[in-house]
Parts: C-alpha cells; structure tokens; sequence
C-alpha cells in the first residue's frame, strides 16, 4: 500500500513539472525577441575588419570575440565562419544595472556576425527588448534609442555599401 501510494505521489509530481515546464515553454515562445540582421554581399573577413574599426572609431570598448565558428569546428560539427562580439561602453550601461543589477545578463550588447546563403549577417537585439524585459522605467527611452541608433551606425558602416535590414522574431 505504501509503495502504491508513493508511485502514484511521484507520477502526479511528475506530471505537475511536465505540466509546469510546457505552461514555461509556451510562454518563452510567446515572446519572442526582435533581431535587425544587416546583410552585406561583402566577404566575412572584409565585414569584420569593418566592423572592429567602426567600434574602434566609437567611444565603445569590444570585451571580448567569441568565435563560434571555431568552436564547432572543434566540435567536429562546422557551422562556417560564425563570430559574437561583445561591445559596449560602461558609462552608458552601468546606469541601467544600477536600476536593475539582471539587465547585467543582456550587457555588454551582443553583435553577430556569420555566412550566410545571401551574403555576411551581422545581427543584433534591440536594446529596448532588454529594457522592456527588465521594466526599465519609460523616462529613459531616449537612451535606449541612442543606444539603438549607435548600433544601427555600427553595422551600418561595417555591412558597407550593399546592406539590407532584415527585422526577425
């Protein structure tokens, strides 16, 4: 009887979690965050040299450059030439992780760039998700839409003469 009562005690919390995790689920997919990819019919190579002197140009810091592309090489699963550069300036982003220390998850910005069939993306999330995420207060929109228009210079300059935009969700 004990041994019954416990199976059927651990099937209903099992079921719960499922449960629980597929309401999760949904609501992520409900949600689902803004990307604005640039599209350049330049080479990779010519795109990113483009893009460091652009940030080099900008009172921007670039943290760090994680090579995806590398790292599946390594992986034994090829993906082409795929790049995450994390940039930002500190005087601009420590304000809003002074109102909510998780906006830290979304800063420094995150720029993509990778092949493509149609030429070299480079991608990133608008800024005004993460603030809308975080409940960042309306009075410091105009920032966020500096912070935008710094962005759309950026991949502007480095896609080149042949960019298109793409927004996708």
């Amino acid at each position: 009887m004990i041994r019954t009562t416990t199976l059927a005690l651990t099937a209903i919390t099992l079921a719960a979690c499922a449960s629980t995790e597929t309401v999760y689920s949904a609501e992520l997919s409900m949600t689902p965050e803004r990307h604005t990819v640039y599209v350049s019919d330049d080479g990779f190579a010519a795109v990113e040299a483009r893009l460091r002197d652009a940030i080099a140009d900008r009172p921007l810091t670039l943290f760090t450059v994680v090579d995806h592309g590398e790292g599946a090489r390594n992986a034994g699963m090829p993906i082409g030439q795929s790049k995450l550069f994390l940039v930002g300036n500190p005087e601009v982003g420590t304000p809003f992780m002074i109102a909510d220390p998780q906006l830290g998850l979304d800063l420094p910005l995150k720029i993509l760039i990778h092949d493509a069939p149609d030429g070299t993306h480079l991608a990133y999330s608008h800024p005004g998700e993460a603030a809308q995420r975080h409940g960042v207060r309306a009075d410091v929109t105009p920032q966020i839409d500096r912070i935008h228009d710094v962005m759309d210079g950026l991949l502007t300059e480095a896609a080149g003469t042949t960019v298109r935009i793409i927004n996708e969700s």
